[in-house]
């Protein structure tokens, strides 16, 4: 049997984060992405073909964190509300 979450009077969404909280998690996503860069080089680099179906996982969650962190680094330019 699961539980309903406790009800709150509106539902969190991105504009709700404060600016100084999108840079708090903008620093954790920033060495994650860096990683998947140089995985990604790196398997560039040995030979991994882009139709390899290891490297389209790779090159998706790239692109998924850069996404992320562009979003993320704008809303932490935001000034506090």
């Amino acid at each position: 049997m699961s539980e309903r979450p406790h009800s709150t009077p509106s539902t969190p969404s991105g504009k709700h984060l404060r600016p100084s909280h999108a840079r708090i998690v903008g620093a954790a996503v920033n060495p994650m992405l860096r990683y998947l860069g140089k995985l990604r080089a790196r398997m560039y680099e040995v030979g991994f073909r882009p139709s390899d179906p290891l490297m389209g996982v790779v090159e998706k969650a790239y692109d998924a964190l850069h996404h992320l962190s562009v979003v993320l680094h704008y809303q932490g330019c935001e000034k506090e509300r």
